[in-house]
Parts: C-alpha cells; structure tokens; sequence
C-alpha cells in the first residue's frame, strides 16, 4: 500500500519555513548582515509581491514572510495533492 502524505501538515509546515527564511533574509539585509545576498532576496521579493505592499522595511519583511508562507503552502499543497492521486 502507498502511504499518502497529509497536505495541509505539509503546506503549514513549508510555509513557516519559507515565511521564516523570507523575513530572516529581509531583516538581515536592514541590519547590513549578507548584503549582497539579502539584496538579490528583496529584489526577487520586490518583483513578485511589491504590487501588494512588499518593500525593504521592518513591515515589508513581514508582508514577504506572510505572502511567501501563504505562496508556499498552496504550491507545496497542491504537490502533495496530486501526489496523492497517483
């Protein structure tokens, strides 16, 4: 029997983990820790989401967080989804 995986735990769990990462490289950008590298994360950031209020801010890393969490869940659902139906 194929063991089937629970998509909702599954989704919850990479988008905190995506939320995280987001908002820790944004954060690490404003305190001028990995600058090069948090630049290339808030210009990504910038071009996915800037129309719905993402910006190089304490609240913008916030918002990123938010919207790449939720981003992540539907994808990593939908993966585990038709995982599942296989």
């Amino acid at each position: 029997m194929k063991d089937k995986l629970n998509a909702v735990k599954l989704g919850i769990a990479a988008g905190i983990v995506t939320g995280i990462c987001v908002i820790l490289s944004v954060l690490s950008g404003l305190f001028g820790i990995f600058e090069g590298y948090s630049l290339l994360i808030v210009q990504w950031l910038d071009a996915i989401y800037g129309f719905i209020g993402f910006s190089n801010s304490y609240l913008g890393a916030i918002l990123g967080g938010l919207y790449s969490a939720i981003d992540t869940f539907i994808f990593v659902f939908l993966i585990a989804w038709i995982y599942n139906r296989l």
